[in-house]
C-alpha cells in the first residue's frame, strides 16, 4: 500500500512538472512587470537572537523582469512572531513565577510578541539550466533596505498598567536601521503561464541600533550603538505576471 501511494505520489509530481514546463515553440526571454506576494519562515541570529526566536514574515513587491532575465522589484514585509528570547524588558513587574499579577491580585492575561516591518529594494539574476523555459532557472538576488522591530505587549483584559500609554516605550527595544540581504534559489515562469514562482532561501545583514532614548532595565539604559541582527529566510514568492497577448494566436509574452 505504501509502495501505491509513493508511486503516485512522484507521478502527480512529474506530470505537474511536465505541465508547467509545457513546451510551446514560440516561447523566448521576455520583459513583463509582475507582483509578488511571499511568505517567509526566518531564524534570528547574532543580535536578534538575544530578543526573538523563530517568526513568519509576510510581504508584497512590484517588479519587472527583462528579456535578459534580469529582474528588479521594490517590495515590503511584515514581520510577526509570538515567542521572544527575553524579559529583561518587564523583569521589574515579574513575579517569582516570572508572569505579570493584574491590578486586581490574579494573574494577567497578556501576549508578548515580535513585530517589525522590512521595506527594500531587490535585483536578481536568473539562470537558464532549461532551453525549452529561458524564462526559468537558478535565481541570485541582492537587496538593499530599512529594517525595524520590537518587542509587542499586549494587555488583553486591560489590567497592566506598565503596557498602556508611553511607559511602552521604555519597554518595546524598538531597533531599526539598514540591512542588506542575498538569496539563491529557483524561479519558474511556466510557459502556460499558470504556474509562476519562486522559493530562496535568504539571508539578510541588518545594521541597527535602538531607536528608543532610554530603555528600561538594559544594561546600559541609553545606549543607541550599532547593532548585528542577522536572520536566515526560506521564502515562496507566488507572483503574477502582466502578460501581454501578442499578434500570435498562442503567444502571450511581452517581447
Amino acid at each position: 500500500m505504501q509502495n501505491w501511494i509513493k508511486y503516485l505520489s512522484i507521478g502527480l509530481i512529474l506530470t505537474f512538472v511536465k505541465i508547467a514546463n509545457a513546451q510551446n515553440d514560440s516561447i523566448k526571454p521576455i520583459n513583463v512587470p509582475l507582483l509578488g506576494v511571499d511568505y517567509g519562515f526566518n531564524l534570528p541570529a547574532s543580535d536578534l537572537k538575544g530578543h526573538f526566536k523563530a517568526f513568519n514574515s509576510v510581504g508584497l513587491s512590484a517588479g519587472y523582469k527583462l528579456a535578459s532575465n534580469w529582474q528588479f522589484s521594490l517590495g515590503g514585509a511584515a514581520l510577526f512572531g509570538n515567542k521572544v528570547n527575553t524579559l529583561a524588558p518587564v523583569k521589574h513587574i515579574l513575579n517569582e513565577d516570572s508572569l505579570i499579577n493584574a491590578t486586581n491580585g490574579t494573574l494577567a492575561q497578556y501576549a508578548i510578541l515580535m513585530r517589525g516591518l522590512s521595506i527594500g529594494l531587490k535585483v536578481g539574476k536568473i539562470i537558464t539550466i532549461d532551453e525549452s523555459n529561458p524564462n526559468s532557472g537558478i535565481l541570485l538576488q541582492l537587496g538593499a533596505g530599512f529594517l525595524q522591530h520590537k518587542i509587542r505587549y499586549e494587555d488583553l483584559q486591560s489590567q497592566v498598567p506598565q503596557f498602556q500609554g508611553d511607559y511602552v516605550k521604555l519597554i518595546d527595544r524598538l531597533t531599526g536601521g539598514i540591512y542588506i540581504s542575498q538569496a539563491v534559489g529557483y524561479q519558474l515562469f511556466s510557459n502556460n503561464r499558470l504556474v509562476n514562482f519562486n522559493v530562496v532561501f535568504e539571508l539578510t545583514e541588518g545594521f541597527t541600533k535602538s531607536l528608543r532614548s532610554y530603555n528600561l532595565n538594559a544594561a546600559n539604559p541609553t545606549d543607541n550603538s550599532g547593532r548585528l541582527d542577522l536572520f536566515y529566510t526560506l521564502k515562496l514568492t507566488w507572483m503574477l505576471p502582466f502578460y501581454k497577448k501578442s499578434t500570435s494566436s498562442n503567444t502571450y509574452y511581452y517581447e
